[in-house]
């Protein structure tokens, strides 16, 4: 049996920089940062100060079931805007399609509870400072949300798409820390090459800027205040100070090269290859990093790479992924995007291979804002100051998850 190849046909952003393909397009070329001072914390000398907040964004201008908004968290609702970006971009007529043959998979983390969602609810069985358990367990779920849980499961990205577009095919979550995006991606591709899809809407949503997580995933790495918050996200300077939390999603339209072609979509980019690999040691990191690269490099028959979209987060482990690069790209042009709009948590992987579509289609890879002083630790090609130009015909994106994911999706222009 022939495997099929497979497409990219529509893109969704929603980010800190822009909501829709275009807008978060020309921030990249006009290396505008979406990182800025949360309102709450404006005097707050901490990580909790600065964010990648999405701005202007309204749910229900993309989400047509209003009422199941009231079960979708934030990352829910980006995730299901940016999903129908994407088909709308697609031009997918839904009429059209076998619903048995259209799937989804999403990229999706634990989704935590704002804490002023319950606070009303602590306050009334506060004691003496302290909660009272006894009336907590007799009376206080009566006062929590009937449906609360559900506006919080990390599979719920993928069945509240499903649910909207007649999606009757596979559908699955991927959980897998930052890597969860570029995974879900690659599942998504893999039915369609095995010919057990026609479309896969694909991709993820996530945050790292909700209190909750933050607090659960500790401070550690995190930057601290400065004083232009555009300037505090350096990935592979010298002078790289931290993360910044933000928020995001990006999903998109894969479709058998086949069926693309029947309908007469407009092509964007194929999946040429796809490697995971992982470690059970942190000082094995790099070597993962590496073994996806020349995996996916060796998988698509491709010598080089015009660009790669790194991971990097501007904290000092930015050398590990740098060291990969180098030994497995050489001086391939290198760019970050957390320059722009912090760590995305699962978010960040899917709106990276966007952008990495968008810079195949228009012949410029964007810049890596914020990098001024290079790091002899960090010997990668970083663009910086301007947008680099040139024939763009193959890129590889590169994710890593905490727990020793190492993904790299290569793209090509050419189909």
């Amino acid at each position: 049996m022939s495997l099929e190849e497979v497409v990219v046909t529509g893109t969704g952003v929603v980010s800190p920089i822009g909501v829709g393909r275009q807008a978060f397009w020309d921030a990249l070329m006009q290396q505008r940062s979406g990182i800025s001072v949360r309102e709450p914390f404006t005097e707050l000398d901490s990580p909790l100060r600065l964010a990648g907040a999405i701005r202007q964004f309204d749910p229900r201008q993309h989400i047509k079931n209003r009422k199941a908004l009231k079960v979708m968290c934030r990352e829910i609702q980006t995730g299901c805007a940016a999903a129908n970006l994407a088909v709308a971009e697609s031009q997918l007529d839904l009429t059209q399609v076998d619903p048995n043959r259209l799937g989804v998979i999403s990229g999706a983390e634990t989704y935590f509870c704002n804490p002023a969602d319950l606070t009303d609810v602590y306050k009334r069985y506060l004691g003496q400072g302290e909660i009272d358990l006894g009336m907590w367990i007799e009376a206080a779920v009566r006062d929590v949300e009937p449906l609360w849980m559900l506006k919080y499961l990390p599979n719920m990205v993928s069945c509240q798409i499903g649910i909207a577009l007649d999606a009757r095919g596979p559908n699955n979550t991927i959980v897998q820390g930052d890597a969860s995006g570029l995974l879900a991606i690659m599942e998504a591709a893999e039915l369609i090459r095995r010919g057990l899809a026609d479309i896969m809407i694909t991709g993820s949503s996530g945050a790292k800027m909700n209190l909750v997580s933050m607090l659960y995933h500790g401070l550690a790495e995190m930057c601290r205040s400065v004083e232009d918050p555009a300037e505090a996200s350096k990935p592979f300077d010298l002078h790289r100070r931290g993360l910044i939390a933000g928020e995001g999603a990006g999903m998109i339209v894969l479709e058998s090269l086949t069926h693309a072609r029947r309908r007469g979509a407009n092509i964007l980019a194929k999946i040429a290859s796809v490697a995971s690999t992982c470690c059970t040691a942190v000082s094995d990191m790099q070597s993962a990093i590496q073994r996806s690269i020349t995996t996916a490099m060796q998988k698509s028959g491709f010598s080089h790479v015009d660009h790669a979209m790194a991971h990097a987060q501007g904290v000092p482990e930015d050398r590990v992924e740098a060291q990969a690069i180098h030994e497995a790209l050489d001086s391939t042009p290198v760019t970050a995007l957390k320059s722009y709009y912090g760590n995305l948590g699962v978010g960040s992987g899917s709106l990276d291979l966007i952008a990495s579509v968008l810079s195949l289609q228009e012949g410029l890879v964007p810049v890596t804002l914020n990098y001024q002083h290079a790091d002899p630790a960090c010997p990668v090609n970083v663009v910086h100051t301007e947008a680099r130009q040139q024939q763009q015909h193959h890129s590889i994106i590169l994710s890593q998850s905490t727990t020793g994911q190492a993904t790299a999706i290569l793209l090509s222009k050419d189909v």
